[in-house]
This record gives structure tokens, C-alpha cells and sequence, in this order.
């Protein structure tokens, strides 16, 4: 099992791959509460829509995501869309933190080190150090094209 952040790596992008801006992720922010609940008004009524709304709750390590629990945050997060770089179960703590763990409390085992099942490494900006560890969320595919 892997501990937190290894292994992650961005990679240097386009900046025009990023062309989500502040403005444009408040907007993102704003439609996309809208564009779900017709997703699954859609998925209830149309032979279509089931598919669609399985497609994006599937999203695939290269494409564009939104981090939906970001959407009533009062501040928006500019982490909070990108290219999904991975999604794994990992280690909660890193080593040396569950070093510091076994030396405070002498009763634990590895049996009782805390793995969290559901993270997302997500980079949000054309650098490689632009990598958000986001956990306990729902990630959504964005539908940028009729494919997707």
C-alpha cells in the first residue's frame, strides 16, 4: 500500500489546457449544480441519461473532473478542476507519521493503521507541482464533449 503523495507527479502542460480561470471555475461553480440535477432529471426520463450519469461519475485518470463537493464552499477553490492523475486506495498518514504514531501509542499494530480508500490526486494548473490530494469527495467527469 501506498502512503500519500507517492508515486504523484503532475506534468508540465500547455497553460491553454487550463483554461478553466478563476472566472471561469465561479462559473463552473455556479451552472454546475443546475447541469447535475437536469442530468438526473435526464437519467430518470431518457434511455440516454443513465449512461451519461454513470459516464461521469466514472471519471478516467487524464480527463477534465470537477470536485463537486467544492460547489457550496463558501470560497471557490481554484484546486477544485483538472486532469485526474489518479485515483487509489492509500495509506492515511504517511511513514514517518505512523513512525510517530507506534512511538506515542505502543499497543497498535499494522492492523490499526488508517487506509483511506478514496483519494484523488488532481492537477489543477500547468506546472507540475499543481497536484491537489483530495479525499472523502465526489469527482465527476466534466462533459465536455458529446463522447464523453
Amino acid at each position: 500500500m501506498k502512503q500519500p503523495r507517492e508515486g504523484i507527479t503532475g506534468v508540465e502542460r500547455d497553460p491553454a489546457d487550463y483554461l478553466l480561470t478563476v472566472s471561469g471555475k465561479a462559473a463552473l461553480t455556479a451552472i454546475y449544480p443546475a447541469l447535475y440535477g437536469a442530468l438526473l432529471h435526464k437519467a430518470a426520463f431518457d434511455s440516454r441519461g443513465p449512461e451519461v450519469f454513470d459516464r461521469m461519475h466514472a471519471p478516467q485518470v487524464g480527463e477534465q473532473v470537477f470536485v463537486m463537493d467544492t460547489m457550496y464552499a463558501k470560497e471557490l477553490s481554484h484546486e477544485s478542476t483538472g486532469y485526474l492523475i489518479e485515483h487509489r486506495a492509500e495509506f492515511g498518514t504517511t511513514d514517518e507519521e505512523w513512525l510517530a504514531e507506534l512511538a506515542y501509542e505502543e499497543t497498535l499494530t499494522a492492523e490499526d493503521r488508517y487506509i483511506e480508500q478514496n483519494v484523488w490526486y488532481i492537477q489543477y494548473g500547468p506546472h507540475a507541482v499543481d497536484v491537489c490530494r483530495w479525499t472523502n469527495c465526489t469527482v465527476l467527469t466534466i462533459p465536455a464533449r458529446p463522447e464523453s
